[in-house]
């Protein structure tokens, strides 16, 4: 047993590195394009297309602002070889985004109605920051009432997005 707990307890080891946060960013953007998105009006194809569109402009003006906002005064080479170096790191963002919207593609093409595959998926990425505020809690050492709040923070912003779905249709 002990064999195989190894490579479960390696992954969640794991969770923190590669700009994980970036691709929590990228999630949250993403679920949030769906949620805005009008199902009804615009065949899926379009809102996928337009929300990974929009992800791509936001991850670029997020490595823009940060290269501008943390560059130091002197610092050596170009601003592009500063923004190439910064858009690598903040790849995740983008990288975040892709599973809420292709599981609506996958989903649509299943057979789901856009409106619930996209409910679906906003879901889902509730879920996913509620299990990151648990994890990432556990990680920073927060026990009892301090990781229950660490854990709901992720729930309510999950609620927040499903909420704006709801409230924009």
């Amino acid at each position: 047993m002990h064999g195989h707990a190894e490579p479960f307890r390696s992954m969640w080891s794991r969770v923190g590195g590669a700009n994980s946060t970036a691709a929590l960013y990228g999630a949250v953007v993403a679920a949030g394009l769906l949620s805005v998105a009008d199902e009804q009006e615009n065949p899926t194809g379009d809102v996928l297309i337009g929300s990974l569109g929009i992800l791509a402009v936001f991850w670029l003006a997020h490595s823009y602002t940060h290269v501008l906002g943390t560059r130091p005064a002197g610092a050596g080479g170009t601003l592009m070889r500063h923004m190439l170096r910064t858009m690598r790191h903040e790849a995740a963002l983008v990288l975040g985004g892709l599973p809420a919207l292709a599981f609506v593609g996958v989903a649509v093409l299943a057979g789901l109605r856009p409106e619930v595959a996209v409910v679906a998926a906003i879901a889902v990425t509730g879920v996913v920051l509620t299990v990151c505020g648990l994890v990432y809690g556990r990680r920073c050492g927060a026990r009892g009432w301090d990781l229950a709040r660490e854990t709901a923070t992720g729930a309510v912003l999950g609620a927040v997005v499903l909420l704006l779905e709801i409230v924009a249709h």
